[in-house]
């Protein structure tokens, strides 16, 4: 059975925004393969990485692929693996106040977790991860690459800042959009009022209401959160 065949069947799909079907891909006539190892989401990992440069390699039957280590099984104290996030929940200092409005409908966004990871792009930075939701969420929910691509019924934003205090990913996810969530990361703005590596506080917002893939949307939430350490 041919690879293309083979993603057919087992309904293999981009995992954020667009969804592209891997049979299409892999059924694709062409002279050169650009594989972008780094790709800009909130949860690159050199784990995804590696996956993609094996992936790539393998569907073009190239010698590289000998010379690619097989990625590590994600473990519970993974480096872009958050650290226990119950703290946040009874901590005094921490807040998070604001909505998410999607297609006229709006949600509180009332629950915020933070933690580290190492840059995609260089290991000597790091990168601060926010998750602004309208309820609160298992540990669970952080262990796996999903995200709240796991949780059908939590709504909010999914932010990855960088050293720069840029918003460099961003997943917007909503019960009111046309395709549950989608990947918006120009849209939103940051505020920071502080920002290191142990508290991050400040306002994520657009820039008025905003417009993408036909949903209107808008959101406008000010936050305190303590940044968990990854290990």
């Amino acid at each position: 059975m041919q690879t293309a065949e083979l993603f057919r069947n087992a309904g293999v799909v981009g995992t954020r925004g667009a969804g592209l079907p891997g049979h299409v891909k892999a059924n694709a006539h062409v002279d050169y393969v650009i594989a972008n190892g780094a790709e800009c989401k909130a949860r690159v990992s050199r784990l995804t990485c590696s996956a993609t440069v094996i992936a790539v390699c393998l569907l073009l039957g190239c010698g590289a692929r000998k010379e690619v280590a097989p990625p590590k099984p994600a473990t519970k104290d993974s480096e872009n693996s958050p650290a226990k996030t119950e703290t946040q929940a009874t901590n005094a200092a921490e807040r998070v106040e604001g909505t998410l409005t999607v297609n006229g409908k709006s949600v509180v966004l009332n629950h915020v977790y933070a933690w580290t990871s190492k840059s995609a792009f260089d290991e000597k930075k790091t990168d601060i991860h926010v998750t602004i939701v309208d309820r609160p969420l298992s540990d669970e929910k952080y262990k796996g690459a999903m995200g709240l691509m796991s949780d059908n019924d939590a709504q909010g934003l999914e932010l990855t800042i960088d050293d720069s205090k840029r918003i460099i990913g961003a997943q917007v996810y909503h019960s009111a959009l046309q395709h549950r969530y989608f990947s918006s990361s120009g849209t939103l703005l940051f505020e920071p009022n502080t920002f290191d590596n142990s508290t991050v506080e400040g306002k994520v917002r657009t820039d008025g209401p905003s417009e993408t893939f036909g949903d209107k949307w808008e959101c406008n939430v000010s936050f305190r959160v303590t940044v968990q350490q990854s290990n």
